[in-house]
């Protein structure tokens, strides 16, 4: 629901429980549970995309103080493989934990980015796509980006 992307492409990821262990080790367990409760409610009121949705998703989670640096944290997570450290002003608030430092999750969040999907191409230096492909821009049928 966050990410744009469907449930199966996240698990076929294959960094859901890295992913879960990160953002639980760097926010704590209480923030992330209300987050996840969060969530769930705004999936049971909104079962489909739309734009009543996508607002709600921004009033109640990105725009919330508690959650939304924990949210955003995770996108970029998920959209670039690394974690960025929550601002200084939530890390006052809410606590700090030795898991909140910028860092690459692993060489697999880099290969496994949701930005490569988003832009219709591969991880520099992680899957090669062929002598020469780099030349021609890929056909519009084959860009898949979020749903």
């Amino acid at each position: 629901m966050l990410t744009g992307f469907a449930e199966i492409d996240l698990v076929g990821t294959g960094l859901t429980q890295p992913y879960l262990q990160q953002v639980t080790a760097a926010a704590g367990d209480a923030v992330c549970n209300d987050l996840w409760a969060a969530a769930a409610s705004l999936a049971q009121r909104f079962p489909q995309p739309s734009a009543e949705r996508d607002a709600a998703i921004r009033a109640e989670i990105l725009a919330a103080s508690r959650f939304g640096p924990v949210a955003r944290a995770l996108l970029k997570m998920w959209y670039l493989g690394r974690w960025e450290q929550m601002p200084a002003e939530w890390r006052q608030q809410y606590g700090t934990a030795s898991a909140d430092e910028n860092r690459v999750i692993s060489g697999l969040a880099y290969k496994q980015s949701l930005v490569w999907r988003a832009c219709g191409t591969h991880p520099p230096g992680a899957r090669a796509s062929g002598f020469g492909t780099w030349a021609d821009a890929p056909p519009v049928a084959l860009v898949k980006g979020p749903r």
